[in-house]
C-alpha cells in the first residue's frame, strides 16, 4: 500500500499541499479525518507533514463513467478506469461515530476514496478532468479526502452539495452524488469555480464522464479525455432505452466494452478495474471487478472481511478506441 502512495506521488504534474494549511482546513471542514490522518502518521512509514501534504495534493486521476438515476429506484452506477498498479483495491468500512455516519468505500492514497455509500444512503462517486491550468490551492483537499468527508457529513445530495461548495480544492472533477429520496446532481469543480448541475429536463437521470457538461471545457482549459463523450452518449442511450432496468442489467451494461462504457486497455491507463452500483434506498452497492469478475454484494451488515475476486486482462489499444 505504501508503494502506491509512493508510485503516485512520482506521477508527473503532482503538487503537493502545504502541510499546515492543509491541516487546518482539515480541522475546519472534517476534524474527525484529520483525527485519522493525524493516527496514520504515529503508525506509518510517513511523517505528519508527509501525508498532510498529500492529503492537499494536485495529482492525475483515473477516467471514469458515471450514471445517475433518480425516480422511485434511484441509483449510481460507476466505472473506475485507470492503471491496476496505482489502486489500493480496498473496499473498505468505515464505523459510525458520533462525529461521522458509517460508509462503505473504494479507498485511494488509502486513507480517502473514490466513490462510496454511507448508513443514509448517500452515495457519490467521481469523475476525473484533464487540465492545462495550474491549480495549485496550499491549504486545499485532495479529491480523495474530499470524497471520505462527504461521505462522513452529508445525509443527503443537498447538504453535500453545501459542503462541496465550501471546501477548498486542488483539482477539477465531476462529483456525482445520488441519495435515497432520489435526489442526484453532479458537482462539477473547476476551483475556484463549482457548478451544480441537476436534472431540468425530466428525463429522470444524468451521466458523467471525463468533461465538463455545464462549465465551458474550452474555458476552463480541459484537455477532453479520449472517448469520453462517446462514453457518456453510450450511457444515454442505454438508459433512454431502458428507463427502468434493474440493477443488475445496469452493472452488466456498465461492463461492456461494444457499444458501452467500459475500456480494456490497462497499460495506457484506460481500463475499467470495477463497476459499481450503489443503492441509496438500501445502503447496498454491487460490485464486479474487471470485466469478467462474479457481481458482489455488499452492505453494513457484513462482518467478516470480503475478498472480491475479479480477472483484468490487457489489450492493445487501437484507433477506434480513442473516439
Amino acid at each position: 500500500m505504501h508503494q502506491v502512495l509512493k508510485d503516485l506521488l512520482s506521477l508527473s504534474r503532482v503538487k503537493k499541499g502545504d502541510p499546515e494549511k492543509v491541516k487546518l482546513t482539515l480541522q475546519k471542514y472534517f476534524p474527525s479525518l484529520q483525527k485519522e490522518l493525524q493516527a496514520f502518521a504515529e503508525y506509518s512509514p510517513y511523517s505528519e507533514d508527509d501525508v498532510y501534504s498529500f492529503a492537499g495534493a494536485h495529482f492525475a486521476i483515473g477516467s471514469c463513467t458515471i450514471l445517475l438515476r433518480s425516480g422511485r429506484h434511484p441509483l449510481l452506477a460507476r466505472n473506475y478506469d485507470w492503471a491496476p498498479t496505482l489502486v489500493d483495491g480496498i473496499l473498505a468500512a468505515h464505523k459510525g461515530m458520533s462525529t461521522r455516519f458509517a460508509s462503505l468505500s473504494m479507498t485511494a492514497s488509502i486513507f480517502g476514496a473514490y466513490s462510496g455509500i454511507n448508513e443514509k444512503g448517500l452515495s457519490i462517486a467521481i469523475a476525473g478532468i484533464s487540465s492545462n491550468r495550474n491549480y495549485h490551492n496550499p491549504g486545499g483537499l485532495s479529491i480523495p479526502v474530499i470524497v471520505r468527508g462527504v461521505l462522513e457529513r452529508a445525509a443527503d445530495v443537498d447538504s453535500a452539495v453545501r459542503i462541496l461548495k465550501q471546501v477548498p480544492h486542488t483539482t477539477p472533477v465531476n462529483y456525482a452524488l445520488a441519495d435515497k429520496s432520489g435526489n442526484i446532481a453532479v458537482v462539477e469543480v473547476s476551483p475556484p469555480k463549482v457548478v451544480v448541475r441537476k436534472d431540468h429536463s425530466s428525463k429522470g437521470f444524468l451521466t458523467a464522464a471525463n468533461h465538463f457538461q455545464s462549465l465551458d471545457n474550452k474555458e476552463e482549459g480541459v484537455s477532453v479525455m479520449p472517448n469520453s463523450k462517446r462514453r457518456v452518449k453510450a450511457v444515454e442511450g442505454f438508459q433512454a432505452c431502458n428507463p427502468d432496468a434493474g440493477f443488475r442489467d445496469v452493472l452488466n451494461f456498465m461492463g461492456r466494452v461494444k457499444n458501452g462504457p467500459a475500456m480494456e486497455n490497462y497499460s495506457l491507463m484506460m481500463g475499467t478495474l470495477w463497476s459499481i452500483v450503489y443503492l441509496p434506498q438500501s445502503c447496498k452497492m454491487i460490485i464486479r471487478v474487471g470485466l469478467k469478475g462474479e457481481p458482489f454484494m455488499a452492505g453494513f451488515s457484513e462482518r467478516a472481511p470480503l475478498k472480491i475476486k475479479g480477472t483484468i486482462k490487457d489489450r492493445p489499444p487501437e484507433l477506434k478506441d480513442y473516439f
